[in-house]
């Protein structure tokens, strides 16, 4: 029976074929497996999760980790920690993003012991340690913990060396079930895999809360221990491509030349990236070497709200970007952003329009979609949305109906008809991004006909309400719970 368990929560947006590694849980477990039996659930691949946590829970593990994002996923983490604490004398833990913004908050929750904040392999070995000797916690760092009904915080840790940390436990999981068929973006890719070789960003946008989370502190594994975990994961799982989630993975333009040499186009890669970033290298080298896909986020098409979430970029750069872009084959996703504080409808056909000449200009270009501004805790916009009358959720249950696509928020109310109508016809306006997941006949002349129709809706700025928007709002709605 395990000595360790994590809980990897659904998220409300999982899709087959679609559901990544749950790379959280599997970096937490790292330093663990030396000296404890850790077992992963991932609710998402696992539809007897329930039953499989009562059975893990029979000889009272030290604890069991729960990861959460803000949003949905909370509601499946609650539901798990309920789970634990009502057949288990076992302490739960909260980890991953939202506990690490909000641990009083989330600590308040009756179903919670401790709050581990920011990284997880060193706490988690800790606090495995700690459990285990019946030490105290307030000997480990970056926690927040109750005693006796008090809530007690340790001091931060040091951001990790990721060059001193072990290759992920993949044997704690079901890989093979993972990995991913990309032809919807590129038909070179069958077999895909994600893979983090950096953490934190030297940017300062305020719609990111990675700015309070890194500190803007930008660290990395060399090349060269970056291209050994690739290779050793390429070859266990015969894989012809590597998703890299590194949040900014060109920081460092030199280190990414490195890793594309050593590559050598012996598989594919997919990165993300900022338009500025693109024109400081030599795409054509890169694509050379294996680069597939670069999926930037362009946020807006007005300059004024690009200074105002402080993006650092310009829709000149975007566009001088994506015309070195075009004289590649490399495919590239764009994502954007609408539903900021103060912006006008003016400015958000600016990004429409924007978005239509990048896909025109760009062959390879598509649109993965046009998601609304959620004002997430621990960012710069935050507080801007609180004074437009933003009011955040006090409860871990609040914030469980929070999500990427938050419509809730008072500024966008009287535009709410235009943002879901762009939010659902984004997906389709490229005419191509889906194609390659509908199987059934004329479905990709189908995709195309939508394609048009919408481009020519967006060419007129018509986003009134109709018919067929309705019907994506009700689809949307019945596949992921809003």
């Amino acid at each position: 029976m395990p000595d360790v368990i994590f809980v990897y929560p659904k998220t409300g947006l999982d899709m087959k074929g679609s559901i990544d590694i749950p790379l959280s849980s599997l970096s937490a477990s790292s330093l663990l497996t030396k000296n404890y039996k850790v077992k992963i659930i991932d609710q998402r691949m696992d539809p007897n999760w329930r039953s499989t946590l009562k059975k893990s829970l029979i000889s009272n593990p030290l604890f069991v980790g729960i990861s959460s994002m803000t949003g949905t996923q909370i509601k499946f983490a609650l539901e798990a920690a309920k789970l634990v604490k009502e057949n288990s004398s076992s302490k739960v833990i909260f980890g991953g993003i939202h506990p690490t913004l909000l641990p009083e908050q989330t600590l308040q929750h009756p179903s919670i012991d401790i709050v581990a904040v920011g990284e997880g392999e060193e706490t988690a070995l800790k606090i495995a340690d700690s459990l285990e000797k019946n030490t105290s916690l307030k000997k480990v760092n970056s926690i927040f913990f109750k005693e006796n009904n008090k809530i007690i915080s340790t001091k931060p840790a040091k951001p990790l060396d990721l060059n001193k940390l072990p290759d992920l436990p993949y044997n704690l999981l079901n890989i093979n079930s993972y990995i991913k068929n990309n032809t919807s973006l590129s038909k070179d890719i069958k077999r895909m895999l994600p893979f983090i070789s950096s953490r934190g960003c030297p940017n300062a946008c305020a719609f990111c809360c990675n700015p309070r989370l890194s500190k803007r502190f930008w660290r990395s594994m060399t090349a060269e221990l970056t291209y050994e975990r690739l290779s050793n994961l390429v070859n266990t799982y015969k894989l012809d491509g590597i998703l890299f989630n590194d949040e900014n993975y060109l920081t460092n333009p030199k280190r990414a030349e490195q890793i594309s040499s050593l590559i050598k186009n012996k598989f594919k890669y997919s990165i993300q990236a900022r338009m500025d970033d693109l024109l400081k290298i030599n795409l054509r080298e890169f694509e050379k070497k294996g680069l597939s896909i670069v999926e930037p986020g362009i946020e807006s098409g007005s300059d004024r709200i690009l200074k105002l979430i402080r993006k650092g970029e310009t829709t000149q750069q975007d566009l001088a970007a994506n015309k070195a872009l075009s004289k590649t084959n490399i495919i590239a996703s764009y994502n954007f952003m609408m539903g900021f504080p103060t912006e006008t409808p003016q400015e958000l056909f600016s990004t429409t329009d924007l978005a239509l000449r990048l896909i025109k200009e760009n062959k390879n270009a598509m649109i993965t979609g046009f998601y609304v501004f959620a004002p997430y805790p621990g960012t710069e916009l935050y507080e801007l949305a609180i004074k437009q009358g933003f009011n955040p959720p006090k409860t871990l249950e609040a914030w469980s109906k929070f999500s990427r696509q938050h419509l809730a928020t008072p500024w966008i109310q009287k535009n709410l008809p235009i943002l879901k109508n762009i939010m659902y016809t984004s997906k389709l306006v490229d005419g191509r991004r889906l194609k390659d997941m509908f199987k059934l006949p004329f479905s990709k002349t189908f995709l195309s006909y939508l394609g048009k129709l919408y481009q020519k809706r967006w060419q007129e700025h018509d986003f009134k309400e109709k018919l067929d928007i309705f019907l994506l709002d009700k689809i949307a709605k019945y596949y992921f719970k809003w």
